[in-house]
């Protein structure tokens, strides 16, 4: 995009010092001219929001895959348990409780 932008910045230098020019001519010059300015920013703009907006969404995954993860371990717990309370294992379990609190 700023290649584009700089072959429009060399248009108009060229043309800087032409006079005569038809009404139209002189119009999408202008028009070039307000790009000029105005589309740089956007287009920073718009970087940031993409960036961010794509930081948000590695973020999000990486909380799915955790929740996922805990839900998977947690059925796992659940599982274990349908046959009977496990008390060889009771303290740790505890343990493991107190410390993710």
């Amino acid at each position: 995009m700023n290649s584009y932008l700089d072959r429009v910045r060399a248009v108009q230098e060229s043309v800087r010092h032409e006079e005569g020019m038809p009404g139209s001519l002189m119009e999408q010059l202008s028009e070039a001219n307000s790009l000029l300015t105005t589309l740089p920013q956007e287009l920073e703009e718009r970087g940031k929001y993409l960036e961010t907006n794509r930081q948000l969404r590695l973020d999000y995954a990486a909380l799915k895959e955790n929740l996922h993860a805990w839900v998977k371990e947690a059925d796992a717990k659940l599982q274990s348990g349908k046959f009977g309370v496990d008390f060889e294992n009771v303290i740790r379990d505890l343990e493991e409780h107190k410390v993710r609190k």
